[in-house]
């Protein structure tokens, strides 16, 4: 396996599970947590779509349609990218029409510095070890309508919490080695002296990218490992 398989199998980790603890309504539903719903127009419900029409200030659900409150309900999972800035950019114009089949999404800027280490004694605990990970979790943002304070309340600090939901995700026979560290994009892109801002992939977008460590470790209770 290679870093993109990786990443790929812990992402499938996130528990994106929404537990129900009050059904206001045939169409409204109050769930324990919300997790980062808000980057979505849908969810899965016994995993069949069903749009969201509105999120209350009381953090339920209204949906187009009536609901079963016993039924499954679930955040759907996202696009994963691998590749450069370049040709991530030109994967992500290609692979839908349907803006919401390809946001949100999880992109690794690779190699982007990305190295790897193994270890072939059998005294350490890991056999690889990745460095210099650099993964992004991005959502959509319409810069047009929304102000600074907004674009930070909803949708950098929701993508926050679901890359610390994938930082939780990381289990045997991985490992972060050391501590994360978390950089912010209210507007995924770059700015020149004049303002202007250039998309770093294409759309209006927000992210949330996280540097790390990943060990993959030895099952030593595998004698063919």
């Amino acid at each position: 396996m290679f870093i993109d398989d990786y990443i790929s199998e812990i992402k499938e980790n996130i528990n994106r599970t929404l537990k129900v603890t009050a059904i206001n309504s045939d169409d409204n539903i109050s769930f324990c947590d919300n997790k980062w719903i808000k980057l979505f127009t849908y969810i899965l419900v016994e995993k069949e779509k069903v749009y969201i029409k509105k999120i209350e200030e009381d953090n339920s659900i209204t949906f187009n349609t009536n609901v079963n409150g016993n039924s499954v309900f679930s955040l759907p999972s996202v696009v994963f990218f691998v590749g450069s800035q370049i040709k991530t950019s030109s994967e992500f114009l290609l692979f839908s029409n349907q803006y919401e089949d390809k946001v949100p999404f999880v992109w690794l800027n690779f190699p982007a510095g990305i190295s790897s280490e193994e270890d072939l004694t059998s005294l350490e605990t890991w056999h690889e070890q990745w460095s210099n990970i650099k993964l992004f979790f991005i959502g959509d943002m319409d810069r047009v309508q929304w102000s600074s304070k907004t674009t930070i309340e909803e949708r950098t600090k929701i993508i926050k919490l679901w890359s610390s939901a994938f930082v939780k995700a990381v289990r045997f026979p991985y490992e972060i080695d050391d501590s994360v560290s978390y950089s912010y994009y209210p507007i995924f892109g770059k700015e020149d002296e004049t303002g202007a801002v250039k998309d770093i992939i294409e759309g209006n977008l927000s992210g949330v990218g996280i540097n790390f460590k990943l060990n993959v470790l030895q099952n030593l209770n595998c004698s063919n490992c």
